[in-house]
């Protein structure tokens, strides 16, 4: 599930989104931490800078060690200086990324 404040970001986003079952699933997730990457608007470097992060939404079925989702779409969507807190399924709370600043 999105979610946003901006209900008209959030509404172009789940129309490029919304193409098949797969398409809405996390298929990646990183964290930039190499501090020499610079954002120059190429995602493939843009995702390595140190203070991002990267989601990916859809098809993760080609990447090594195998994934599982088989959406028509791969979609990168780049953060910069984001907040990251993990909830997990019995939950507590961890704090992985504050404002692009890793927190482990």
């Amino acid at each position: 599930m999105l979610e946003c404040e901006d209900k008209d970001l959030l509404g172009r986003i789940s129309s490029l989104q919304n193409v098949d079952e797969d398409s809405m699933m996390i298929g990646e997730l990183g964290i930039g931490i190499n501090p020499g990457a610079v954002i120059t608007g190429n995602m493939l470097g843009d995702e390595k800078a140190l203070g991002t992060a990267h989601l990916a939404f859809g098809n993760n079925a080609d990447f090594p060690g195998g994934g599982n989702n088989r959406s028509k779409i791969h979609r990168d969507y780049l953060f910069y200086r984001p907040t990251i807190e993990v909830k997990y399924f019995e939950g507590t709370k961890k704090l992985i990324m504050k404002n692009g600043k890793v927190d482990l």
